[in-house]
């Protein structure tokens, strides 16, 4: 999404998790995914850093932390770990999930808390996105995150977490409209499918 969003021109290698590729243990140093090859030949995984390490590369608008959003931006990123928490306490596991049964008390209370922080920041910038008219880092590292545990509530805990939150709703919709989410974010009904088949696997979730 930040590439898509910074206009980067780039080419996305896809590879079978259930079977990585001896090259890009090779190339990356590392089996964690995604990973980034940049024009100097460095490679860069894990989504933050990735995302982080763009606007200093390509330092051209847009922007993805620009200075005078940059305290906001950063309190919501690194609220990141606690939401993603939230999540997995919502679907009953972490490394994996049961893939069938219902939402405990306890695992909706803390992911409808973890949402409300987001309702928050969409409210008090004006929205559409957590800091106002224009996806920012902070968009491009949470967004993913509660897509996927929004898609996995109802089909394993019989409950929707966007029902909760009108404003993070609009905000899912508001990300569904643009190119980069379009390009970048699997197909829903196949994504679903496909963890549902691995048994809710935080490889084929994540």
């Amino acid at each position: 999404i930040a590439l898509e969003e910074k206009g980067v021109q780039h080419e996305r290698v896809e590879i079978d998790l259930s079977r990585k590729p001896e090259w890009y243990s090779r190339k990356t140093g590392t089996t964690l995914v995604p990973a980034l090859q940049l024009p100097d030949g460095r490679v860069q995984a894990e989504s933050i850093d990735i995302c982080r390490l763009l606007d200093a590369v390509f330092p051209s608008p847009p922007l993805l932390l620009p200075p005078d959003r940059e305290e906001e931006i950063e309190a919501l990123i690194g609220f990141s770990r606690e939401l993603e928490s939230a999540g997995w306490s919502m679907l009953g596991g972490a490394w994996n999930f049961p893939t069938s049964g219902k939402v405990t008390t306890r695992g909706q209370r803390a992911f409808e808390s973890a949402l409300s922080r987001l309702e928050r920041a969409i409210e008090g910038s004006g929205g559409p996105f957590l800091c106002g008219q224009q996806p920012t880092l902070a968009d491009c590292i949470l967004a993913p995150f509660v897509a996927r545990f929004c898609l996995v509530a109802p089909a394993t805990r019989a409950y929707d977490p966007l029902e909760s939150s009108q404003a993070v709703k609009a905000w899912m919709d508001a990300l569904k409209t643009r190119e980069s989410w379009r390009n970048t974010f699997p197909a829903e009904e196949a994504f679903l499918a496909s963890i549902l088949k691995h048994g809710g696997s935080l490889d084929y979730f994540d």
